[in-house]
């Protein structure tokens, strides 16, 4: 009985550090590989997004001209259509509406030819 129990006390089961070492390297490798793939499409859906926001504020300011006949001259013109107007995904851009061709994009328009929805 004495011998089992010294037997079983001597027989440790576990990981060797070197087994240790190669999961962590294997883990880092796989980080490092999927990190980057995370951060694109994290940055292909702020696009997207950017993209179906002047869509939408576009698709406000025809509506807009099918109800009142011209374009919408004031940002106010756009919370009948949008309650709550969309914002980029960078902060530090706005939306713009050009008065010249009617257009929204993230681009400025010439000055006293559009207006900054926000």
């Amino acid at each position: 009985m004495m011998r089992k129990i010294i037997k079983m006390l001597n027989n440790k089961k576990g990981f060797t550090l070197i087994e240790l070492i190669v999961v962590i390297a294997v883990l880092g490798i796989l980080a490092a590989v999927a990190l980057p793939r995370i951060g694109a499409v994290t940055s292909d859906a702020k696009v997207q997004a950017d993209a179906a926001n002047i869509k939408i504020l576009q698709e406000a300011a025809e509506t807009y001209y099918a109800k009142n006949g011209e374009f919408p001259s004031v940002v106010g013109d756009f919370k009948e259509f949008v309650p709550e107007l969309p914002s980029p995904q960078d902060s530090s851009e706005k939306f713009y509406y050009n008065t010249d061709d009617n257009t929204v994009s993230k681009v400025a328009p010439p000055e006293n030819k559009g207006f900054a929805i926000e």
